[in-house]
């Protein structure tokens, strides 16, 4: 609901039961979720798309270089131990963050942008990822001051440890 008001649409509110069911069953207001779908990148489904992870020996350099640099991040910035997976998935999203894990699909990402090393690109899906770790909910106040605090912390870490974010640098 929350992204579909960002994007201008009005929220229905304040029906009695009968009125909804009237409202649902005439199909005049369609659910917001349907309106304004939101990515979920795994499924409790059983019979969802199944998510192929490619294992770590299989890495490129580039993909082994930009894991490692999600975890420096990660520890640095959020004092967390992040477990990296690449994943092959015809699910839409990039990357996915949750309790310690994130995951980089390869199928939408595409291997150039793990060879070009750590880009503005790549902070900015880490940031966004990364967000997660205090709210899932893209649009409250608690994940906005988290992507506000990372880029914060990765402006002191630039200042602050300028080799140790070098050596991820690709030559």
């Amino acid at each position: 609901m929350k992204r579909f008001q960002s994007q201008g649409g009005t929220i229905v509110v304040g029906l009695s039961k009968g009125e909804w069911a009237n409202v649902r069953r005439s199909g005049a207001v369609p659910p917001a979720g349907q309106v304004c779908p939101t990515a979920k990148p795994y499924s409790d489904d059983p019979n969802a798309k199944a998510v192929t992870v490619i294992p770590d020996e299989k890495w490129s350099d580039g993909i082994k270089n930009i894991a490692a640099y999600a975890q420096f991040l990660a520890r640095e910035l959020m004092g967390v131990a992040v477990t990296i997976s690449v994943v092959h998935t015809t699910n839409n999203f990039a990357a996915a963050y949750g309790s310690g894990r994130l995951d980089f699909n390869l199928l939408r990402l595409g291997h150039a942008w793990f060879e070009q090393g750590p880009t503005e690109d790549v902070d900015r899906l880490l940031i966004h990822e990364f967000g997660h770790e205090r709210s899932s909910d893209h649009l409250s106040d608690e994940y906005h001051e988290a992507l506000c605090r990372l880029g914060a912390g990765m402006k002191r870490l630039a200042l602050d440890k300028p080799e140790e974010l070098r050596r991820f640098v690709l030559k």
